[in-house]
């Protein structure tokens, strides 16, 4: 057990004089222009029976952000990632709503057992799953709102035909949830409910989906940022962050690469669709994501998600930054710009360097359905410790049309 004592909460106020706060306003002013323990984890306040009878309608009843409703992006580099997640979280709006007692689901990215490269490089290993220490920080700041391990869970699906535990004591996820006390498992080792919607246009088959997902009463998403193109892709999703990891909530038979499921076309739209699992907000006022906490301490700017069967190589660069919102698709952008600048900093030519952020599939069919904010009028960007050629790189990025 890792017996570092935790930092001192810090609960988000009021935007200070000091902190960075930006709209797209304000930049084209800038610019001149979640072992076993499983049964104790019992889901929201219905339990996963009720979970299930009314899964294919979660979504019928959500609440969307409202016409006056504003995002808030935390956008935080320094030496410390524990630092650098809890201030990310903090400026992002904090962790507030969970109570004493509440389930927390907690989704790493998960995908793949390693980050080895498969053709000669000079390169690292890839960060294609997430940061241990990102995971532990983020555990740490939902046990300071939750003194209920038990009623913490660090959850994923892996990719397909993969061990989600096997893959998460290869990377070190597992170990960090033992040490800090709280429940982890494959979500394929857990009880699924079928989930459809009518909402969809694009998905045309039911999914299968953790009954600990759809009744939890806080959904905390920790993805990696990174690009995605798969050679058997012919539609690619571009790039992976919060709307690309509702891919990790379904079963690995739903992931299949024919038509059947969504491996073979319009891949941005149905990856936005999926999101639809857990919405703005769910039908009895649950948060549909609490907080999105985005891993961009490495990322990888070509050849990912994964290339351990493709034989691509993958490119890494090390931006040493921490992303949060609770608005998964304004936090993408700010994400997608990210990763767009050092993609350009390593001259890397690929669809999604090319495609300004507002017009990524993903986050249009997203804003389509009421998932969030794409109205860069109504985003704020609270940035720390980033130099400032670097801010206005991203900033840049963030603000072509």
């Amino acid at each position: 057990m890792d017996e570092r004592p935790l930092l001192p909460a810090r609960e988000p106020g009021p935007v200070s004089p000091g902190d960075e706060c930006w709209s797209r306003r304000d930049c084209l002013k800038a610019l001149g222009l979640l072992a076993a323990g499983g049964a104790a984890f019992a889901v929201g306040p219905s339990g996963p029976a009720a979970a299930a009878e009314g899964a294919a309608a979660l979504d019928d009843r959500a609440w969307f952000p409202g016409p006056d409703e504003r995002a808030r992006v935390s956008l935080v580099q320094g030496a410390s990632v524990e630092d650098n997640v809890r201030l990310a979280i903090a400026l992002a709006g904090g962790l507030a709503e969970i109570g004493q007692g509440q389930s927390v689901v907690i989704k790493p990215n998960c995908v793949w057992y390693t980050g080895a490269q498969t053709v000669p490089t000079h390169e690292p290993d890839a960060p294609i799953t997430t940061d241990p220490e990102v995971l532990r920080a983020v555990i740490r700041a939902v046990k300071e709102r939750n003194q209920a391990p038990e009623r913490i869970l660090v959850a994923d699906h892996a990719g397909f035909l993969m061990s989600t535990t096997l893959v998460m004591k290869k990377r070190g996820l597992y170990d960090v949830a033992l040490e800090e006390g709280v429940q982890v498992k494959g979500w394929e080792d857990t009880p699924h409910a079928r989930f459809s919607s009518p909402r969809w246009e694009y998905l045309s088959q039911p999914v299968d989906v953790s009954e600990t997902l759809l009744g939890c009463d806080h959904f905390i998403n920790v993805p990696v940022l990174k690009n995605h193109s798969l050679p058997v892709i012919r539609d690619q999703a571009q790039y992976s962050c919060c709307l690309k990891a509702f891919v990790g909530t379904i079963s690995a038979s739903n992931r299949l690469f024919n038509r059947r499921m969504f491996h073979e076309w319009n891949l941005p739209e149905k990856v936005a669709e999926l999101n639809l699992i857990r919405p703005w907000r769910m039908p009895d006022g649950r948060p549909g994501i609490t907080m999105n906490v985005v891993d961009a301490t490495r990322v990888i700017v070509s050849g990912g998600p994964h290339n351990s069967i493709f034989l691509e190589e993958m490119k890494v660069a090390e931006p040493g930054m921490i992303l949060a919102s609770r608005d998964r698709v304004a936090c993408d952008t700010v994400a997608l710009s990210v990763l767009k600048h050092h993609a350009r900093l390593r001259q890397v030519d690929r669809d999604y360097t090319r495609i300004p952020v507002w017009q990524q599939r993903q986050i249009v069919h997203a804003a389509r359905l009421g998932l969030g904010i794409a109205d860069p009028a109504r985003i704020d960007i609270l940035t720390r410790g980033l130099p400032s050629a670097l801010e206005q790189g991203i900033l840049a990025i963030w603000s072509e049309s």
